[in-house]
């Protein structure tokens, strides 16, 4: 398809009965882009020269103000494009690590588009996911997560792993510049809202993972800290082995 890049495209192409098939182009749109609505029409042209199938169009967008735009995508009067649009309203939000790993592409969508609009519990549970699964998917499920959360709170999940793990997800971001161009467009909406109740909800949230339960006074100075101090001590968090350590008592 080049020099027109796709995504995502998905074709079933049944020979035995034609009608039964279908291509699915999938686009990930981080900001209105009017650039790409124009070349939508061309790509969807070339699926259909190649393929000769009903084509379907489907868009992952992180911001409401985005959505809004793919609801009415149109170029002149000649073509209307209707785009099923995957984001927090059509998304469902995966509740549980057993039900994520039950469909886990489900699981790492919901941590994603729930994620970046500040949904920490839902972005935790697609990491634990992504923790179940095979290497590379693992390190792609982990990087996509991580790319379309706020950044104070992927600097505090990212801090919590493991050195190794740390290392992966970085060599992977490096590589793919999807990952960094999303982490720096479109993140305005819900960004300055709770940042420190969500740092809180983050770094109790790591606590429990390693096992380590802070007591009431511990907890007291947890709530009573700013986002810059609890934003250093879930840096810290992997290097500890007490609640007490990790505070300084």
């Amino acid at each position: 398809m080049l020099p027109r890049n796709l995504d995502l495209l998905l074709v079933h192409d049944d020979p035995a009965d034609k009608a039964n098939g279908a291509a699915i182009v999938v686009e990930v749109q981080l900001d209105h882009d009017p650039e790409k609505q124009r070349r939508i029409a061309s790509y969807l042209g070339l699926v259909v020269d190649r393929h000769d199938l009903p084509v379907h169009l489907g868009v992952v967008s992180l911001e409401d103000r985005v959505s809004r735009k793919l609801a009415g995508w149109a170029l002149g009067t000649a073509l209307k494009v209707q785009p099923y649009v995957f984001d927090r309203r059509s998304v469902p939000r995966v509740k549980s690590v057993s039900e994520g790993l039950k469909q886990p592409v489900d699981a790492i969508l919901s941590g994603a588009v729930h994620g970046h609009h500040g949904d920490l519990e839902a972005a935790m549970t697609a990491l634990a996911v992504a923790r179940g699964q095979p290497e590379k998917l693992r390190q792609r499920y982990t990087a996509t997560v991580l790319a379309a959360l706020p950044e104070e709170h992927r600097k505090m999940i990212l801090g919590g792993m493991p050195v190794e793990e740390q290392m992966q997800v970085s060599q992977l971001e490096r590589r793919c510049g999807t990952f960094l161009a999303g982490r720096q467009e479109g993140r305005q909406e819900g960004r300055q809202e709770g940042r420190k109740e969500g740092m809180l909800r983050v770094l109790g949230m790591m606590l429990s993972q390693r096992g380590l339960v802070p007591d009431a006074g511990q907890w007291a100075r947890l709530e009573a800290a700013s986002a810059e101090e609890l934003e250093a001590w879930a840096g810290r968090l992997a290097v500890v082995d007490s609640v007490a350590e990790l505070l300084g008592d």
